[in-house]
């Protein structure tokens, strides 16, 4: 009899205990504090003050045109903007609040935040890409004194696309003969509805841009119609004309475009110019053209010793100067050439940061560009080769 009592109540005391969870759950939710949508906009919830709900009587009633909007495409690289009209066709006074919206979505203008009855009012949301490519919904959460509303959700989806896309996004030439022109295209995709044009074309390197020739003409309509979701495009030939140093070469094509702010495209083009000429060494990268001095202490200076080896039947013939040295302390003296069988000539160049250089940093960056050797020849497919110096001289 004992243990039946005991046992009721336990369960009593349980009833009590879930009954008492559940109502206080209950008035939470009723005040809105932990469901809002995941529980995004709580911490903007508890920071407002509560709506006005009349008792008894006139109240408010919200009504939105059209609470999602489909924006449809837009360039990756854009910003959206939409107005929602928000109309009160009720018989009070209608009160909005703004309780939170989704990363990359904000409420650029709420017109009114008081809407008479029978009147009406905005409410701006603008966004941006926070991918690059593919679906995206946008959304913001409104606060309303509508008993039968108490939140409205405004929503945006659409698809994110580039305006323009390059297949291949660069161009590399592996190699290409000294004193003969290569060429290259580029696809260049719009996937976008509205036309865009290309206004005009600029380079990055401006002492080697006489060497590149671009045209550009409209993309048939059978090599549009290859890509999936593409609306148009461009080719855009590229070729590089004879004269450029041996050695690598970088350039940058910028396309600028008719979209907004003469936005451009770059194009890097990349390769090889070879001949006769080739350089070898210690600590020198060819696929760069870079020889890599490191560190350099200035009351030491330092030099590095490299090969420049002709073959061909000129071999015997070519000969080599100065054109430029930047920075300017930099010093350059050639060896006597020693022949390397019936076909080659290798002559030896040495460069030299000389002692008592001012700290000075050219470790290829923006703001410390790598320093430069650019040499002279009497050959006729030749006429430059050019050694990058990468240092930096430390007191």
């Amino acid at each position: 009899m004992m243990k039946t009592w005991q046992i009721v109540g336990s369960t009593v005391a349980l009833g009590l205990v879930v009954g008492i969870g559940i109502g206080y759950y209950q008035t939470r939710s009723d005040n809105g504090d932990d469901l809002l949508a995941g529980g995004s906009g709580t911490a903007e919830r508890r920071a407002a003050e509560p709506a006005a709900i009349p008792a008894t009587g006139a109240r408010p009633r919200v009504e939105v045109d059209e609470p999602i909007h489909e924006f449809g495409v837009m360039d990756s690289r854009a910003e959206g903007s939409h107005e929602f009209t928000i109309r009160n066709t009720g018989d009070a006074p209608l009160e909005l609040r703004v309780l939170s919206t989704t990363c990359a979505c904000t409420i650029g203008e709420l017109k009114e935040k008081t809407v008479p009855p029978g009147s009406s009012t905005t409410a701006r949301l603008d966004w941006h890409a926070d991918s690059e490519f593919g679906p995206y919904e946008e959304t913001a959460m409104l606060e309303t004194n509508d008993p039968e509303t108490p939140r409205v959700v405004l929503t945006v989806k659409g698809e994110f696309r580039a305006a323009l896309q390059p297949e291949p996004p660069e161009i590399t030439f592996s190699r290409i003969a000294a004193g003969e022109p290569a060429s290259a295209t580029v696809h260049l995709y719009r996937f976008l509805p509205e036309e865009v044009e290309i206004v005009d074309v600029g380079f990055h390197n401006p002492p080697t841009a006489d060497r590149f020739q671009v045209d550009i003409e409209p993309m048939p309509a059978e090599q549009v119609a290859e890509k999936d979701d593409a609306f148009g495009g461009y080719l855009v030939h590229v070729t590089v004309k004879p004269g450029l140093p041996l050695g690598a070469f970088q350039q940058r094509i910028r396309l600028h475009t008719s979209l907004e702010g003469k936005r451009e495209l770059v194009i890097p083009v990349r390769g090889m110019v070879a001949s006769d000429i080739s350089v070898f060494g210690r600590d020198w990268n060819a696929e760069l053209s870079v020889l890599r001095m490191g560190m350099v202490n200035a009351a030491q200076g330092g030099r590095r010793t490299l090969n420049l080896v002709v073959s061909g039947p000129l071999h015997d013939a070519v000969t080599f100067g100065v054109k430029e040295v930047d920075p300017g302390f930099l010093t350059v003296s050639f060896g006597e050439p020693r022949r390397l069988g019936d076909r080659a000539t290798q002559i030896p160049v040495t460069i030299e940061v000389p002692k008592g250089a001012a700290p000075l940093s050219r470790l290829g960056t923006e703001v410390a560009p790598l320093g430069q050797v650019l040499l002279e020849t009497n050959h006729p497919d030749a006429k430059e080769v050019v050694i990058r110096v990468q240092f930096a001289v430390e007191g």
